[in-house]
């Protein structure tokens, strides 16, 4: 507000000294018409120069012209200066803002909220890496997750020699680690033609199911048959033999050659992988 009264009161002064320079010519004007008339210098001479020589009223409006073009040119030059003081304030609120969520990136907050202007390239730059680091971010730590995971597995792996015991160590790591509800682990009797349950872990206890089932015969023979992971989310309730009070909750099935393992939760692909990963070993 004191910027633009400065500029209004320095415009006046522009203004009112032009007008004076201005004035000068109709003076001189006038005075070389009295010399040259031979009169002397009153109202009266003026009013007569002014009859004899109608050309002294266009040099007359010369201080009018000047000041008042002065003025035009002071207002169209407050008005783009005014126009340039915003948009220079607005350009350092926006570097201000811009520098202040690049330095939260920085410092590893990928979480913070910010909002870029329609017209703010830099800013929808910044929110386009902000969301490649969450990206990259998620997928190093799905990865991590992974090759923590396989090294848990591996090191029951070698620590354990018995079978059934070594289906037990390796189904309970999968079920805790993949926040699971139940597992079941399967082997294939080749003898007898059947996979048969060796290993069967929920709620956080072991528990003891005999189960047998032939190549394609149930989810369990379908995934030995086929050798991939069988997703299902679309689960009956009466499908479980083993009971809990969590039952009522959304139940989600893995079964892959011979380990099922049973979510509350909708599994997320990663999590399949490293189970897809294990039976493989």
């Amino acid at each position: 507000m004191t910027n633009k009264k400065e500029i209004k009161i320095n415009s006046i002064k522009f203004t009112l000294i032009t007008f004076i320079i201005g004035f000068l010519f109709p003076l001189i004007a006038w005075t070389i018409q009295i010399i040259f008339e031979k009169i002397y210098f009153s109202i009266s001479s003026i009013i007569y120069i002014h009859s004899k020589t109608p050309i002294l009223y266009i040099i007359d409006s010369a201080p009018f012209v000047l000041a008042l073009t002065t003025y035009l040119l002071s207002s169209y030059t407050s008005k783009k200066y005014s126009e340039i003081s915003k948009d220079i304030s607005r350009m350092n609120k926006l570097l201000e803002k811009n520098t202040d969520f690049a330095n939260r990136i920085g410092k590893g907050d990928l979480q913070t909220q910010f909002t870029p202007e329609s017209n703010d390239p830099l800013g929808q730059s910044l929110i386009q890496m902000r969301n490649n680091l969450i990206e990259t971010q998620k997928r190093e730590s799905k990865i991590t997750w992974v090759a923590k995971g396989k090294e848990l597995i591996g090191d029951i792996l070698r620590f354990n020699n018995k079978i059934e015991e070594l289906a037990y160590q390796t189904l309970v790591a999968l079920v805790d680690y993949t926040n699971s509800v139940q597992g079941a682990f399967y082997i294939w009797e080749e003898d007898e033609n059947i996979l048969k349950n060796i290993a069967t872990y929920a709620y956080n206890r072991k528990k003891y199911v005999n189960q047998q089932f032939k190549i394609g015969q149930g989810l369990i023979g379908a995934a030995a048959y086929e050798k991939e992971i069988i997703f299902r989310t679309e689960i009956p309730n009466n499908y479980l033999t083993i009971s809990s009070g969590l039952l009522g909750e959304k139940k989600t099935k893995i079964t892959h050659n011979n380990t099922t393992i049973r979510r509350r939760k909708t599994t997320r692909s990663y999590r399949n992988s490293l189970i897809k990963r294990t039976n493989t070993r």
